[in-house]
């Protein structure tokens, strides 16, 4: 039985990655994926440096 599950949930992931390439992001979509990335470095840096 365990083999069973474990063969589905490998076919499952299979079938997850093998949709094909992502569509390319829009201008928009870059612009907040940075502002987000510089977002999070300057919360993490900011909490870092409050734990000393």
């Amino acid at each position: 039985m365990a083999d069973e599950e474990a063969d589905v949930a490998e076919e499952a992931v299979f079938l997850a990655l093998a949709q094909g390439p992502c569509p390319p992001r829009s201008p928009l979509h870059w612009a907040l994926d940075k502002a987000f990335i510089i977002f999070l470095a300057l919360t993490l840096t900011l909490l870092t440096l409050e734990a000393r």
